[in-house]
């Protein structure tokens, strides 16, 4: 079980994910994915507030963990995340979650 472990890495949101943290949310995460990492999930569960930035953060981060064959799994998101993300067209993105 360990060797599993080490193959995954762990975000966790908290307080704002807006225009003025998400791109600070977005290097802490890639700060957490190695080479090694085959998964990364992201906890949303202490976001308290969000705008058009968290999707933004969300396909970013999507994007960026493909091109290194790196899944993203995203925990706890919210009602108002699904919502964000349908205004947009793009609530598939939380297919998984």
């Amino acid at each position: 079980m360990s060797g599993e472990a080490s193959l995954s890495a762990t975000v966790s949101v908290t307080g704002q994910l807006t225009i003025a943290t998400s791109g600070l949310w977005l290097k802490k995460a890639l700060a957490q994915k190695t080479a090694a990492h085959t998964t990364l999930t992201v906890d949303l569960a202490g976001v308290t507030e969000v705008d058009s930035s968290a999707l933004a953060f969300v396909t970013s981060l999507g994007r960026l963990m493909a091109a290194q064959n790196c899944k993203v799994d995203w925990l706890n998101v919210t009602a108002v995340m699904h919502g964000v993300a349908a205004i947009y067209g793009a609530d598939a993105v939380f297919s998984c979650a």
